[in-house]
């Protein structure tokens, strides 16, 4: 979890830094066609790099299970930064003022290397067209750095990064085929926003039980409500003197985050990393199923913290798993019913690729 906290501050500087470019730029125009937002805020109850809070215990309990809540936020934290630092680049690339088809020649504040930034107009998307399509080339090595493809009015579209052709100063060749893939969308129905984030090969330590390595997860915002759902591949995860012999599994959530009431719920399975099926899933391999499998079916009395839904805030982190007496006013059932949310199959986030277009 160190190890994983460390690379989150070094993609959370990066994102700084290219924040903070002022190279050739100016203040964006009215005729800019570059889109100005191109992700959804998820709210720190559930998304949250200070991952844990509150650390529950129960002196009678010999498993508690608080871990397994106290970090899905950490994870979620991963995919989210991940759509921020590609809308950041976004909004960087907006200061240069791009009002048509055309190509230029930047020097990159991250990396001080020359890119070649191309936009086009009507390209071609797994058979959707696009107003304009964007492309930074890293010009020394002409490789592909970043892509997005975008619609204005409503804004939709999907980017996809290189994060080592982008930025090589501050991630090193252990990034070298890390990408993040965003889609985002303003066009949906009965909602405000859609975000779907893709993160593949990122990088991972050995020694570290939470490592991850790749996830895809689906974001949807109503007003103040946040829904969120999908799944974060762990390729070393497995229980300490467990009787599955499985190592490596996915954490599939479903969660729900709350920004003016600042609370959360979630919902965690734990499937192995190579099933290859998305039904029952959270019946299958729920936490009590997975302890069971594990340790015997009496563990189950020994067992804390280990109920769905567990409940979150925004002070206090996890503050309870599903025998936590939440307050109907924070917590209403509309809220904490998760029902319908389905993540992704295991298998395909353990195996997920990701690839940059034709252009």
């Amino acid at each position: 979890m160190k190890k994983l906290l460390s690379l989150i501050f070094v993609f959370s500087l990066f994102l700084v830094l290219f924040s903070c470019s002022d190279d050739e730029e100016t203040e964006p125009q009215d005729n800019n066609i570059v889109p100005e937002k191109f992700k959804i805020d998820i709210p720190t109850s559930i998304s949250d790099a200070n991952s844990g809070g509150k650390l529950m215990h129960d002196p009678d309990s010999v498993f508690d299970m608080s871990f397994v809540y106290q970090g899905l936020p950490l994870f979620i934290h991963i995919g989210e930064s991940s759509a921020e630092i590609v809308e950041a680049l976004i909004l960087g690339i907006r200061r240069y003022n791009l009002s048509r088809a055309q190509a230029l020649d930047f020097t990159s504040d991250e990396d001080g290397r020359v890119k070649e930034l191309v936009v086009k107009e009507m390209p071609i998307v797994d058979g959707t067209v696009y107003q304009f399509g964007l492309q930074v080339k890293d010009k020394e090595d002409d490789e592909i750095a970043m892509q997005v493809f975008w619609n204005n009015s409503p804004i939709e579209g999907i980017a996809i990064m290189n994060v080592y052709q982008m930025d090589r100063v501050n991630n090193d060749s252990s990034t070298l085929n890390t990408y993040y893939k965003v889609r985002y969308t303003e066009n949906v129905v009965d909602a405000d926003a859609e975000m779907e984030v893709w993160v593949a090969d990122f990088p991972t330590d050995a020694s570290d039980t939470f490592a991850l390595d790749g996830m895809r997860m689906l974001a949807q915002k109503s007003g103040d409500v946040i829904t969120v759902y999908g799944n974060s591949n762990h390729p070393y995860f497995e229980f300490s003197d467990g009787g599955s012999g499985v190592v490596g599994r996915n954490y599939a959530f479903r969660a729900r985050g709350d920004e003016a009431n600042e609370v959360g719920v979630a919902e965690v399975a734990l499937p192995p990393s190579s099933e290859t099926s998305v039904n029952g899933v959270f019946q299958n391999f729920n936490i009590l199923e997975v302890c069971k499998t594990e340790y015997g079916n009496s563990v189950e009395s020994s067992l804390f913290n280990y109920l769905a839904p567990g409940y979150f805030s925004d002070a206090d982190g996890f503050v309870g798993d599903g025998n936590y007496n939440a307050d109907p006013q924070l917590y209403p059932s509309s809220f904490v019913d998760l029902t319908g949310l389905r993540p992704f199959v295991p298998k395909d986030i353990r195996d997920l690729q990701i690839d940059f277009e034709n252009f």
